[in-house]
């Protein structure tokens, strides 16, 4: 976790309510507004933490808004 948070842009940091993980391989953000961010491993931590602030500029849809980011495979992204 501490190699996952230390990747993390600040101003995902600052809404980051908390970390946790079942297992090396299953990493799980949660932010402040209920989010879930799926991380996976510490694996490539810089470009999941590029990924992940890309898809948090994206502009909300308040019919279709995102409760999970999966950046777990960072080259191909999920929100769900």
């Amino acid at each position: 976790i501490t190699g996952v948070l230390g990747a993390l842009p600040a101003d995902v940091l600052a809404r980051l309510s908390n970390a946790s993980a079942k297992s090396v391989d299953a990493v799980e953000l949660k932010l402040v507004d209920g989010q879930t961010i799926v991380w996976g491993n510490a694996g490539e931590k810089e470009l999941k933490a590029r990924v992940l602030g890309a898809l948090l500029r994206v502009p909300a849809d308040p019919k279709n808004p995102v409760r999970i980011y999966d950046v777990s495979v960072p080259r191909h992204p999920v929100t769900r």
